[in-house]
């Protein structure tokens, strides 16, 4: 398991198809990324497995956002890490 706090507008992607969320296109996705505060994302051999992003005014409000864990990595502990 590798901890990443930079993931591509790729695996974004690729994690919202994951979980039948509404398709973005790549632009979008790379700009909410880097407007994005902190992004984590955890992979698997490689591969994009969990991910969540925290946006927010950089002084005193926050949102955490696409928290997405694949199905088959579900109940497995990866949404609390991404969360913690």
């Amino acid at each position: 398991m590798e901890i990443r706090y930079k993931i591509s507008s790729h695996d974004l992607y690729d994690m919202r198809k994951a979980v039948n969320w509404r398709a973005i296109n790549l632009k979008q996705l790379e700009k909410a990324l880097n407007n994005s505060m902190i992004v984590v994302g955890i992979y698997e051999e490689n591969t994009i497995v969990a991910t969540a992003r925290l946006v927010g005014d950089y002084s005193c409000k926050g949102m955490l956002t696409d928290v997405i864990v694949k199905p088959e990595y579900q109940g497995k502990g990866y949404g609390k890490l991404v969360v913690t």
